[in-house]
């Protein structure tokens, strides 16, 4: 599991929900549509100072953007708050966001709001506090808790949340080791294009562990996170190749998925980064001059998709 940061969060659900706004919903939409914010703003301000929630919390993000205005985050910051005590989830998740690395209490009392009120990216963060894994933020451990909230995001449909609650079926943490609960949260993760859940996925084949032992399958699920550039599963599937396992043997894709998980490892993955150098070193004695040629050329033209 990643581990996040509040300047890294990605803050989904921030998007002007025009729709919830009370009125006039068709005037405020021509507005975004054109790119009209000064217009907007002339039709959310009357309706935020009446205290309509969704409202201010749009014209905050207006100062906060500086879109039709003078950027002012400490006027951004004022809407945010009256949006957040009328009960606007998006506004208490984004002064999580604001507050947290000066007042993390603060932060993230409104962080536990939004999470409660049901906002999906506000319920993935706490849970990802109390894993332990979110930079900034420190709260007691709890991986109990931790699990609760990812599933109440996960049920949701938030793939990030699924693919962790996964992860922690898979290693028992917080519950009891399910690999067949593992790989279901998993799946649904990966059927969203998460490169992270579809390596696990890929893992949980390879093994037979939730499923049966099934290497094509692992190769194809190996092959699509492999296609985002998931060194996990560069080599991984790299291993496939030189063995010849869920399809033919094949040296030259083989030292291209090494040498590409080598060089995309991050730093403190040093001992991964060493064993696909391991491997690439190994699968290289099999080859010819001009497979390894052949494989550094795929090498160099290699492009995430």
């Amino acid at each position: 599991m990643r581990k996040r940061t509040i300047a890294g969060a990605i803050i989904l659900g921030l998007v002007a929900t025009v729709s919830a706004v009370a009125a006039p919903e068709d005037d405020l939409r021509a507005a975004y549509r054109a790119g009209d914010h000064a217009a907007a703003i002339a039709i959310l301000r009357p309706l935020a100072e009446q205290g309509d929630a969704k409202a201010q919390f749009l014209l905050g993000r207006h100062y906060q953007k500086g879109e039709g205005v003078l950027r002012d985050d400490a006027v951004a910051l004022r809407w945010f708050e009256r949006a957040a005590e009328g009960e606007s989830a998006e506004a208490q998740f984004l002064l999580f966001l604001i507050l947290g690395p000066s007042d993390t209490a603060r932060g993230v009392e409104w962080l536990r709001r939004s999470a409660q009120l049901g906002f999906a990216e506000a319920q993935f963060t706490l849970a990802q506090i109390y894993a332990g894994g979110f930079r900034g933020v420190n709260l007691p451990r709890n991986e109990g808790e931790a699990v609760a909230w990812y599933r109440r995001a996960a049920e949701q449909g938030h793939a990030e949340a699924q693919s962790n609650l996964g992860t922690l079926f898979a290693t028992g943490r917080g519950v009891t080791q399910n690999y067949a609960e593992a790989l279901r949260w998993h799946r649904m993760a990966a059927d969203q294009g998460l490169a992270a859940a579809q390596f696990h996925v890929g893992l949980r084949y390879a093994y037979g562990q939730g499923a049966a032992l099934d290497f094509t399958e692992a190769r194809r699920w190996y092959g699509l996170a492999a296609d985002q550039g998931n060194p996990q599963a560069m080599n991984n599937l790299g291993g496939l190749y030189a063995q010849g396992q869920g399809g033919p043997e094949d040296r030259i894709k083989a030292y291209m998925y090494f040498e590409l998980a080598a060089s995309r490892y991050a730093p403190e993955a040093a001992a991964d980064r060493e064993q696909a150098i391991r491997n690439r070193i190994q699968v290289t004695t099999r080859m010819s001059p001009d497979d390894v040629i052949e494989a550094r050329r795929l090498v160099r033209d290699w492009r995430p998709k």
